[in-house]
């Protein structure tokens, strides 16, 4: 008889946390420089407003060398 399948384990897990949350923070830069082409008030303007909520909360709040990584990235994608 065959073993039974393993579960993913907590390494697994965390991974994709760590993956998700970079590829979040890292969809800032495109979806900025995307917002410069769409003017006005609108459904990407909304969605973004409501999806990077957490990532402006913690721009304000969090510690500095978070805020200038994110300038920086800005910067890169010239949306700063």
């Amino acid at each position: 008889m065959s073993e039974p399948k393993k579960k993913p384990g907590v390494t697994f897990w965390a991974t994709v946390v760590v993956v998700v949350v970079v590829l979040y923070v890292a969809s800032v830069g495109p979806v900025g420089w995307i917002d410069r082409w769409v003017t006005g008030p609108g459904f990407f303007n909304d969605a973004c407003s409501v999806i990077y909520a957490p990532l402006r909360l913690a721009y304000r709040h969090g510690p500095q060398p978070f805020r200038d990584a994110l300038d920086w990235y800005a910067h890169v994608w010239r949306i700063d």
